[in-house]
């Protein structure tokens, strides 16, 4: 009877801490502003973007874009967000 007993306190006892975790993540989520909320991207302007690698590729080997021209707009748009996303790290 006895360890039925600890079994059911002990039962009660993680569900009382996960009740007081709720509460403090909602609490954070109340109280705390998300840290990126303000950083926003800028929109995409350079179209070239906006193609998937497939429409790229079709579109270099019928010679309507160059190659140059599409490594230069993704370079173009790292150096818009690299700032906000920190994915690309100069050394």
């Amino acid at each position: 009877m006895a360890p039925l007993f600890t079994v059911r306190i002990q039962l009660l006892l993680l569900q009382a801490v996960g009740f007081l975790i709720g509460l403090v993540g909602q609490a954070v989520r109340a109280f705390g502003s998300p840290r990126f909320s303000s950083r926003t991207t800028r929109p995409v302007t350079e179209p070239l973007l906006l193609l998937s690698g497939v429409q790229l590729a079709k579109l270099i080997r019928q010679r309507k874009v160059k190659c140059i021209d599409v490594v230069q707009a993704y370079i173009n748009r790292i150096k818009d967000v690299n700032s906000m996303i920190n994915g690309i790290v100069m050394y």
